[in-house]
């Protein structure tokens, strides 16, 4: 996503550090963030789980939340 000089869509996702992902549903809900290095696999198995119905977990960043 390429954000505003004035950085309003990290302001309004929370953003505290980089770098930082989330995870958007269809509804445009965040499930799932984390700051951090993550490995490919942990953001591959948070999409497989939100595609089967469960959470997404992000733990494999530096920090995570829900």
């Amino acid at each position: 996503m390429v954000d505003s000089a004035q950085s309003t869509a990290a302001a309004a996702y929370g953003l505290t550090g980089y770098p930082y992902f989330l995870l958007v549903d269809a509804q445009g809900k965040v499930v799932a963030r984390a700051e951090g290095e993550l490995d490919d696999s942990d953001i591959i198995a948070a999409v497989k789980a939100l595609a089967a119905g469960k959470s997404a977990d992000l733990s494999g960043g530096a920090s995570s939340s829900k």
